[in-house]
């Protein structure tokens, strides 16, 4: 009786290289991870209110590690090796998966929503530019040379120039002229840094997209400059207030009580964004927050239970980090090597 032949089993070894280069990706990635956080813990927790004025914090947290986007994306990155063994075994192999594709998926969203940010912005600029362009720049052919609006007093509904000169002529012509030139300054400069950061949010919206093959290629890409994602984040400020500085000198044409009204506004919204800073600042409180995580992570991994020193402290929020810094420095067998 003839024997049957046992089935053959196939090994794809393609596939094996291909999980196992996987693996030593990931390892690498989670390893730079670790190590881009290292000089963000070493900072000292007191310089951090104020943060944007102290060259050291700006060019550690902002400049190189992207800020807030860029400090979570190196969070995410880093605990990808949970037990911090230097080995990528099954479980995390499967979290990347997940985690992985999280990571980019939020990537992704945080560029579209800027690309809908810009975009809006961008209209508003070019908006305020078309409909100001016309004879003169209060309507009239000669409205700039002439001493239009002169009055023998002041009148708070007339505009700014009127209002600040209501006598000199010659003044009023330079106050003018001098607005219409600030006026159109801030909204050619809004609009080139509008367009930048809508470019450049769309190029990275592409990548992360379409642009690479892997999630562990688009993850190497992004751990490899965090600050990309800090370069569309940063443009957001500067084109508000020029959009608004657009808006202050184009309502000084309307009236003195419009530019007033406007301006003050616009003070108003700039102080509320600088106490943001502050020691007790929202800014300051999650830039604490993610010094807290990385050094929880560089001292006891993606699964270490955290000292009560490292617990969150309502009132001792500001507490010096000096301590703990000297311990990463001491420790690297517990980091990411």
């Amino acid at each position: 009786m003839r024997r049957k032949k046992k089935p053959m089993v196939v090994v794809d070894l393609t596939k094996i290289a291909v999980a196992a280069d996987d693996r030593s990706r990931i390892l690498r990635l989670a390893a730079q991870a670790r190590e881009s956080l290292r000089p963000f813990v070493e900072l000292n927790a007191n310089e951090f209110g104020y943060f944007v004025f102290k060259s050291k914090v700006m060019k550690t947290y902002v400049n190189e590690l992207g800020g807030i986007d860029g400090v979570g994306l190196l969070l995410k990155a880093g605990a990808l090796d949970v037990d911090g063994d230097g080995q990528i075994d099954d479980t995390e192999l499967s979290r990347f998966n997940d985690e992985g594709a999280s990571l980019i998926d939020s990537a992704q969203a945080a560029m579209l929503n800027y690309l809908v940010v810009y975009s809006l912005l961008l209209t508003m600029f070019i908006s305020l530019i078309v409909l100001h362009v016309g004879s003169g720049a209060y309507g009239a052919d000669d409205a700039i040379a002439t001493g239009m609006g002169v009055t023998n007093g002041a009148n708070a509904f007339a505009d700014f120039a009127s209002f600040a000169w209501p006598t000199d002529a010659a003044a009023q012509v330079r106050v003018r002229q001098a607005m219409y030139v600030c006026e159109y300054v801030c909204l050619a400069l809004g609009t080139w840094r509008t367009s930048h950061s809508l470019f450049d949010a769309i190029f990275q919206y592409q990548i992360l997209s379409t642009g690479l093959p892997s999630t562990v290629s688009k993850c190497e890409l992004l751990i490899s400059k965090p600050s990309r994602l800090a370069s569309v984040a940063t443009g957001f400020g500067p084109c508000i207030h020029l959009l608004l500085f657009g808006v202050d000198f184009a309502l000084a044409r309307a009236s003195a009580v419009a530019f007033f009204c406007s301006a003050s506004a616009h003070l108003l919204l700039f102080g509320s964004v600088m106490m943001q800073i502050t020691q007790k600042g929202n800014l300051t409180e999650y830039l604490r927050a993610q010094h807290r995580e990385a050094q929880l992570l560089l001292l006891y991994g993606a699964e270490g239970s955290a000292p009560e020193e490292l617990q969150p402290q309502a009132s001792s929020a500001q507490g010096n980090t000096a301590a703990m810094v000297g311990v990463v420095r001491s420790a690297p067998a517990t980091s990411d090597m």
